[in-house]
């Protein structure tokens, strides 16, 4: 192999190399991220429907306890299933780009009636209508702002489709240029196609090792505990994807190179 194949070789190896990274980063981005049953599944693990419903309760306990009503209004104002299913709802409308219709508008219903039910067995005079307004909008926003990660992707709604579509034209020409290099390199005869694949493995390793440095993930706290709780289990669950993947690319780019070697070994006899 004359000098300019060898470093032709060589270049389009390191190109292979950072294409196919690219390949396996949009590769994790997609099937985590960018995958709504992923994200539900978590949640599920997590318990987080559960939470949701516990953390609404005890700030609608604690709003009322200067209102003069009892406890006994809250009941029946919602079910974890309900929960789940507006939770559900609400990532929907953020993968599928579309509003959505959930059970908040059920909830104030519930809640006032609950409220006119005590008012009229107890005979309890009303001065201000606006107040018990005021108090039923404040209640039911306690369960909105639960229910759609207190607004902080509303804004972003409509846009992940177009994100996944990048992705998905992402994944498709990075792999028709990683199959190019490829079978230019199996062109060029040379021995270290197992080599770019392990490289790969190690940049995604690299990448891993410094985000795990400059970024204090465990510790991160995004509006309550049981939002942050979820935010770090999407983080460490990508982490260790990434390395898994790594470490695979590494040992097959080493086995591939294993297998050159031996077809290339001369034969006995």
């Amino acid at each position: 192999m004359n000098r300019f194949k060898i470093v032709l070789g060589y270049f389009l190896g390191f190109i292979g190399a950072i294409v196919l990274t690219g390949l396996v980063s949009l590769l994790i981005v997609k099937v985590t991220v960018l995958d709504s049953s992923y994200v539900k599944r978590k949640l599920d693990n997590n318990n987080y429907y559960e939470k949701v419903s516990g953390e609404i309760k005890e700030k609608m306990e604690n709003y009322m306890v200067s209102s003069g009503l009892p406890e006994t209004i809250l009941d029946d104002l919602y079910s974890n299933e309900e929960i789940r299913e507006d939770v559900n709802l609400f990532i929907d409308s953020i993968y599928r780009g579309k509003s959505i219709t959930t059970n908040i508008d059920k909830v104030r219903d519930r809640l006032n009636d609950n409220i006119n039910n005590y008012i009229n067995d107890h005979d309890v005079k009303v001065t201000s209508k606006s107040y018990i307004e005021s108090f039923v909008n404040n209640m039911v926003k306690f369960y909105e702002q639960e229910i759609n990660f207190y607004g902080m992707v509303n804004g972003y709604i409509g846009y992940v489709p177009k994100i996944e579509s990048y992705v998905n034209m992402g994944l498709v020409v990075l792999l028709i240029l990683f199959v190019i290099l490829l079978v230019s390199l199996l062109l060029l005869k040379v021995k270290y196609i197992g080599s770019v694949i392990s490289a790969s493995g190690l940049i995604i390793l690299f990448i891993r090792i410094i985000f795990n440095e400059k970024i204090d993930y465990h510790n991160i706290l995004v509006i309550s505990d049981n939002f942050s709780n979820v935010v770090k289990l999407f983080v460490n669950n990508v982490n260790y994807l990434a390395l898994i993947l790594s470490i695979f690319l590494i040992l097959l780019g080493i086995g591939i190179n294993l297998a050159f070697s031996l077809q290339s070994m001369p034969k006995k006899g």
